[in-house]
């Protein structure tokens, strides 16, 4: 192991701006450094919330470019001069980013692509020449050159292997890495809502960036019936593009006044472990962060079955890569609600409310299914997949 221990890791970044990836990859970058490994980060813009959470003896290697393609020719003499053993990338432009700039310096670093999103909904997003062709146009093409991949779900490991014709041999499933004790500890703090801090009514709570894909419409107009039958609010934590249109269609559906957008917090867990029900609508995922750090929390989850992740999280003795259309689905860490699906997922909110011994149950196994995630493990997973054991 010491000599293990010499290895130099390198985790690339775009920035540390608020993201699932870069938020997982500081936590390993953390791990790593904890076991007594050298790594380094080269980030192309060292801004961002995560930067603070770096810790001390990581040297954080500021590429200081305005473009990202500008980062190659940094890159390139980093590699040279540094030569680490492992190289890890996060997103598409790092991923693309680090084979070029291996195969130009012509080191033997191993390059390690961790692989957090349904790749063939993402590209299906994108517009444009730079992100609805150039993009799938390279990766199709150069992401087999890739040493491991690393997918965050046993559904990305799925869709990656079809999209990009990668063996599933290569790829390796390890789910992103939470700091259980640093999560516990932050949410026994204030959140500094009325709501919460002085909760006179149940709380249904979602996290996560106010975007389409989270399907916040359907979430909104579940919580319409849920208000018609248990007198509640709900409390949206996060910000994003969609916020104003919801703030819109919460007032058409009567509700404006049980409803608010907190904005981004620097302790959602915080939130989390006093709300009543956590609740995600979304129509694709990676491995959900927000849902898992709700669940190490202990708070009951509602979540749609959707492409990635909830299945994993809350089934996981059952068919991965099944997904439900109807129906409500108790598993046997909570509960799954097909897409779109606002009956359902308003009659699992309102069971969960009105039924206390459900909702002790679930908060339960909620913390017993979050210890599953906890960075420790992850990391040895990681060990093992990169070996570094």
């Amino acid at each position: 192991m010491e000599d293990k221990k010499n290895k130099k890791i390198a985790i690339f970044l775009s920035s540390f701006r608020a993201g699932g990836g870069e938020r997982n990859l500081v936590n390993l970058a953390n791990g790593f450094a904890d076991l007594g490994f050298k790594v380094d980060m080269p980030v192309i813009k060292p801004v961002g919330q995560y930067k603070e959470q770096v810790k001390e003896g990581i040297n954080i290697i500021d590429l200081n470019v305005g473009r990202i393609i500008f980062s190659i020719p940094k890159m390139i003499s980093y590699l040279k001069k540094n030569k680490p053993d492992i190289l890890i990338a996060t997103d598409e432009f790092t991923h693309i980013i680090s084979l070029v700039s291996k195969k130009i310096a012509r080191v033997e670093t191993k390059v390690v692509f961790r692989m957090g999103n349904m790749f063939s909904i993402l590209f299906s997003q994108y517009k444009g020449f730079k992100q609805g062709f150039l993009i799938p146009f390279i990766t199709k093409r150069i992401y087999k050159y890739s040493d491991i991949f690393i997918a965050n779900s046993f559904g990305v490991a799925d869709d990656i292997s079809k999209v990009f014709k990668i063996p599933k041999d290569k790829i390796k499933v390890i789910h992103n890495p939470k700091s259980v004790e640093e999560i516990k500890r932050m949410g026994k703090e204030k959140t500094g809502h009325i709501w919460l801090d002085n909760k006179d009514l149940p709380v249904i709570l979602f996290v996560g960036r106010l975007r389409v894909q989270k399907d916040i419409p359907t979430l909104m107009k579940a919580f319409k019936e849920v208000r018609k039958n248990v007198p509640s609010r709900i409390l949206f934590v996060g910000i994003g593009r969609e916020q104003k249109k919801m703030e819109e269609l919460a007032k058409e559906l009567g509700v404006r006044e049980d409803v608010d957008f907190f904005g981004f917090s620097e302790n959602s867990y915080s939130f989390m472990t006093k709300a009543d029900v956590f609740v995600t609508t979304s129509i694709w995922e990676g491995f959900s962060n927000s849902l898992q750090e709700a669940m190490v929390c202990g708070v009951p989850v509602v979540a749609t079955d959707c492409s990635s992740g909830p299945r994993e999280m809350i089934a996981p003795d059952t068919d991965l890569l099944y997904r439900m259309d109807e129906g409500i689905e108790y598993g046997k860490y909570g509960i799954l609600v097909p897409m779109g699906g606002v009956k359902e997922t308003s009659e699992a909110v309102q069971k969960l409310l009105s039924d206390k011994g459900l909702r002790e149950k679930y908060s339960g196994l909620s913390l017993m299914r979050g210890e599953d995630f906890d960075s420790k493990k992850i990391l040895n997973q990681y060990l093992k997949a990169l070996d570094l054991e």
